[in-house]
């Protein structure tokens, strides 16, 4: 089973498992790096994989062309003289200004990654050469780029001029490098050494303001209120007694008034009617010929009236209890 190998830039993670799909769908055996770590093993792992494999597929777009480390890859490639499959996966690269080895290499369109997509990927496998036999003996391999900031530094460094699509593949990959919070104050930097170059285009210029100017500022998080906690269903909830505020006399305020064992005004009305049942019984005791008869409604009179005070003492005692705690509230829900 012949196995290809995919050179991408690894902000197109998606685009290159999609084709390792489609590949693996025509019977290929597929190798990409899912784990991009850094360093010179893992540097050291990936040509082995390129010295391995039959085909050497590049993802064309803006970022691999502009990757310090996709164009290593594909420079040690043709120079063990593997068979070579550029595919096209990205709207952004103007195919006539490709690099002269890779212009001269026909690509597949693979932007829209549909049946036809598939159909000439497949017929371009088939129609690729054989790769050459490993040379004898290997050719030197390319140094490790440290990080794919340090292959990013390496083009703004060099001293010769940068085409516009270089300019913009550089822009674009600076800036998705800003949404890494450990890397900002870096590529910010870098982003003024770019600023700073005499072939900057007008527009690349604006761009670069443009990011600098948004530089991320981070507000202290503002903490809300504690949530108070909900009693539990069916739970006696007793909130502590809060004496009465005193006011300048020195007696309680409205707001708790002053309790009063006997008040005329809370009873008047069972208080008239007792008096009047009282005074009613004593005329009619008075007026009756026989004493037998007088002693008896005075003696009823005594006792009615005996029993209604007693019944107003009776409910004043009970409120009284009530008005000494009058903070317990009974929660059920």
């Amino acid at each position: 089973m012949a196995t290809v190998f995919i050179s991408y830039c690894r902000e197109s993670h998606e685009k290159a498992r999609s084709l390792a799909q489609d590949l693996e769908a025509l019977g290929y055996q597929t190798w990409f790096d899912q784990a991009i770590t850094g360093g010179q093993a893992w540097w050291n792992s990936i040509l082995g994989q390129i010295q391995k494999c039959d085909i050497f597929a590049f993802a064309l777009e803006l970022e691999s062309l502009n990757s310090a480390a996709c164009k290593r890859e594909y420079a040690y490639a043709a120079k063990l003289g593997k068979s070579i499959l550029p595919v096209l996966i990205a709207d952004d690269v103007d195919t006539e200004l490709l690099p002269g080895a890779l212009a001269q290499i026909h690509f597949v369109d693979y932007r829209r990654e549909d049946r036809e997509a598939f159909r000439s990927l497949a017929k371009a496998l088939t129609a690729l050469p054989p790769s050459a036999p490993l040379p004898e003996p290997l050719p030197e391999a390319p140094p490790a780029p440290v990080s794919y900031l340090s292959g990013l530094k390496e083009q703004l460094e060099t001293t010769e001029d940068l085409s516009f699509a270089e300019q913009t593949g550089l822009v674009l990959r600076l800036k998705n490098g800003l949404r890494n919070a450990k890397d900002a104050e870096q590529i910010r930097t870098m982003l003024k050494v770019l600023r700073s170059r005499d072939d900057l285009y007008a527009k690349v210029a604006d761009e670069i303001d443009a990011l600098l100017a948004d530089a991320p500022v981070q507000s202290p998080t503002a903490k809300g209120p504690r949530a108070q906690p909900t009693p539990p269903v069916n739970e006696v909830t007793v909130r502590p007694a809060t004496p009465p505020p005193i006011t300048a006399k020195g007696t309680p305020s409205d707001e708790y008034p002053r309790f009063r064992f006997f008040s005329f005004k809370a009873f008047w009305l069972p208080i008239m009617l007792g008096i009047s049942a009282a005074v009613a019984a004593l005329i009619y005791a008075n007026s009756s010929s026989s004493r037998s008869e007088r002693e008896t409604v005075q003696a009823i009179s005594a006792i009615g009236l005996i029993s209604f005070l007693l019944l107003i003492i009776a409910i004043r005692v009970s409120r009284s209890r009530r008005h000494r705690n009058p903070h317990v509230e009974t929660n059920v829900r």
